[in-house]
């Protein structure tokens, strides 16, 4: 690819200010003047699109652009196929903008919060370098590989947690329910209780301010997470702990591993620069260090570092991938070494996502059995020991 195509490339990477300017221009041909804020209540009622709904837009748009139909056809047919559903919305309001004349980087740069900076740098390069159908099946492939890597992930995370809220209704109810009205009847007997059946009666008797607690304490959580999002510094904090958390930790960094690789090869191999792809690589990290890094990686290269010495020093990083990166700047194919080690990491992370929930299940069982196995011998000892006596 030659200067003046990475140039334009370059030239046409997201910015907020570009996509207004943007938008002005097209509003000024179609002879209308919206308002910033009559833009934004605009592309806020199209409503949100869902990821698996862009991995197939583009898986689409790729095969219709490889069969020669015009992008204008094309999405019109798109949009009919997704009729009254927020992304048959904006295929249609696509369509609409395109026929004004703007170009469909321009359109998607607009409202690129949504579409994200990965996929607007992708299809300006696709349109500088006269290849949409292949930016558009690399969208497709990328988003499907990442909601794939995704679905593995949280499906080893959503077992223990299912779990352990089973455990805490189950435990609220014996300490709110049943163990209340055994207390009563032990009550009546007048007997010596066993240290188990007290303890058991004496942690009912402040069950509601402990659940009161517990129930506090989660929908803090809760919020602490949602806020995370919306915060950088708080974010970053969030992100480095999970990235902390024993076996689940692992995973996740392995999970922003891959996506970065897989997110870089793309970029690279359609024509970005090395420096913009880390910078929408950071973007797409999904996590708060690895996104600083990213930027720093960035920093260094523009002082004159290779990529690979750089992500070396950082520890973030593992040693494989800087070895490929190495090798892929000596031999010229970057974007294959990367590819590669993106595709090594997430069948590691689908690999690990499989054992870490096969260890999982049977502990839950033990600790569900185990909770069960303390109520049941507490409740039930004071009227075995009875029973002993009157024999």
């Amino acid at each position: 690819m030659n200067q003046n195509l990475l140039q334009r490339v370059s030239s046409r990477r997201f910015s907020p200010a570009r996509a207004e300017r943007d938008k002005a221009a097209a509003w000024a041909r179609s002879g209308t003047r919206d308002s910033s804020a009559e833009a934004s209540e605009r592309i806020r009622r199209l409503g949100k699109v869902k990821g698996r709904d862009v991995a197939w837009f583009a898986d689409q748009l790729a095969t219709t652009q490889t069969a020669g139909m015009p992008l204008y056809r094309s999405l019109g047919m798109l949009a009919k196929m997704r009729r009254d559903t927020p992304l048959g919305r904006r295929l249609a309001e696509m369509q609409r903008r395109i026929g004004e004349g703007e170009t469909l980087s321009q359109v998607l740069e607009s409202d690129a919060r949504m579409w994200g900076p990965m996929v607007c740098a992708l299809v300006s390069a696709g349109e500088a370098s006269g290849s949409l159908d292949t930016s558009f099946r690399r969208i497709g492939e990328m988003l499907e590989n990442r909601i794939a890597l995704r679905r593995k992930i949280v499906g080893a995370l959503t077992y223990p947690i299912a779990v352990i809220v089973i455990t805490f209704l189950l435990v609220a109810t014996l300490l709110l329910f049943v163990v209340p009205k055994f207390k009563d009847i032990y009550s009546r007997l007048g007997s010596e209780l066993p240290a188990i059946t007290q303890f058991v009666v004496g942690l009912s008797s402040r069950a509601p301010v402990a659940l009161a607690v517990a129930l506090l304490a989660a929908a803090g959580v809760v919020i602490l997470l949602q806020v995370a999002k919306r915060n950088e510094r708080l974010g970053m904090i969030v992100d480095r702990f999970k990235l902390r958390l024993p076996l689940v930790g692992k995973l996740i960094g392995k999970g922003v591993h891959a996506r970065v690789a897989s997110t870089l090869a793309s970029l690279v191999s359609s024509g970005v620069t090395l420096l913009d792809a880390l910078e929408f690589a950071a973007e797409a990290a999904g996590s708060g260090p690895h996104r600083a890094s990213l930027l720093a990686i960035k920093r260094r290269l523009a002082d004159g570092a290779t990529f690979s010495t750089s992500l070396t020093e950082d520890d973030l990083w593992p040693d494989l991938m800087g070895q490929l990166v190495a090798v892929g700047e000596e031999a010229g194919s970057l974007p294959m070494m990367l590819e590669r080690y993106s595709e090594r990491t997430r069948a590691e992370v689908e690999t690990a996502a499989m054992n870490l929930t096969r260890l999982i299940e049977p502990l839950m069982m033990v600790v569900i059995g185990g909770v069960v196995g303390v109520f049941l011998l507490a409740l039930y000892l004071p009227i075995f020991q009875l029973g002993s006596k009157m024999g």
